[in-house]
């Protein structure tokens, strides 16, 4: 059996000292990297339970020491983390040396997301996709699956477009689960608008609706992925998870899949983003903001490399903003500017109406 992940584990056990679980968390961490070959800071922590905090402090102290690869590889979407020989020499696996981060880690890290949401609602554990892998090798495998003595789960994560054919010979998988009985987990991005478009609840339902009865169809669930921005989509940070019930493909349609209620800041706010990044230096993102047809914010955001160093608002060169918190993140930093301007666009337009009115 692979490595089962708990995300509703207990911490660890009190009356260890300092220096007893600093080693305790490097081998937690040092364990997760080989079973999953390469691990992004972010879902390491959902994997091992530590806070993203401390698994940046162990992973910035193992990469100190040369025992893991700790590298940016898509821009600002945070590190990245493989396995060096002395690393791997402390948890009998193997050097990381070869390992290539694929241009799809966003479909993983958005899998071990959704997969630790599940997991966490229904009291279980989970094992991911590379843990299946290189558990049994060969064969076809799911996105992931989760662990119950009390029922059983069969989970997809959807993120690309998947042709007719892929997305039929998807659903016959998912159709011969659900009608054996077990609840399937059909996850993807919501709203359509967030990820270029494509509106993956409508396809999905459709898809399976055609062949799928109503009996099976009561074991399938599809789970929205929201995000609060496109740079949260492109960074893979999702804000809020939701399981739906499979939507009757016969009063579906897009206007009645993204409701203006659950979209409505997605519809305003657009970002258009050019990242400039050096080796050794700060991540600098230049971005233009529009808010509906206006562009409401021309500048830069400028992300603190450690834990006391803040992230940084620049418009025309002139500071503007600085993080709440130094353990804040730079997407809840952002959505923070966010919410700060459609509070003033309100403002002004109750102002407006009210001066309008007398």
């Amino acid at each position: 059996m692979g490595k089962l992940f708990n995300p509703v584990a207990n911490g660890h056990a009190a009356g260890k000292n300092g220096q007893e679980l600093g080693l305790e968390n490097e081998l937690t961490l040092l364990r997760c990297i080989k079973t999953e070959g390469w691990i992004r800071e972010h879902e390491a922590s959902l994997i091992t339970g530590m806070s993203l905090y401390m698994v940046g402090m162990v992973s910035r102290r193992l990469a100190k020491k040369g025992h893991i690869y700790r590298e940016r590889f898509d821009g600002n979407a945070g590190y990245f983390l493989r396995l060096l020989a002395p690393g791997a020499e402390r948890v009998d696996g193997k050097s990381g040396k070869d390992i290539e981060i694929p241009v799809s880690w966003p479909h993983h890290a958005l899998a071990i997301q959704t997969l630790h949401y599940l997991a966490s609602l229904h009291d279980c554990g989970f094992e991911t996709e590379a843990s299946m892998r290189r558990r049994l090798h060969t064969g076809k495998f799911p996105d992931g699956r989760l662990v119950s003595a009390c029922a059983q789960y069969y989970f997809e994560q959807e993120r690309s477009r998947k042709s007719g054919p892929a997305l039929r010979k998807q659903t016959e998988i998912i159709t011969q689960q659900a009608a054996s009985g077990i609840t399937c987990f059909v996850a993807y991005p919501y709203p359509a608008s967030i990820c270029g478009g494509v509106d993956h609840e409508l396809r999905l339902a459709n898809s399976i609706r055609k062949l799928c009865d109503s009996s099976a169809a009561q074991n399938i669930k599809l789970v929205r992925c929201y995000f609060d921005s496109l740079i949260a989509y492109k960074n893979m940070r999702a804000s809020q998870l939701e399981i739906i019930d499979l939507p009757d493909s016969a009063n579906t349609d897009a206007s009645a899949i993204d409701k203006p209620e659950s979209t409505n800041q997605m519809r305003k706010f657009k970002w258009t983003i050019e990242e400039e990044r050096q080796d050794g230096c700060q991540t600098r993102i230049d971005a233009t903001l529009s808010y509906g047809d206006e562009i409401h914010f021309e500048g830069t955001f400028i992300e603190g490399l450690t834990a006391d160093e803040y992230h940084q608002l620049y418009s025309n060169r002139n500071l503007c903003a600085t993080s709440l918190a130094d353990l804040q993140t730079f997407d809840e930093f952002i959505r923070f500017q966010q919410k700060e301007i459609e509070e003033q666009v309100e403002e002004d337009m109750r102002m407006c109406n009210a001066v309008s009115s007398e």
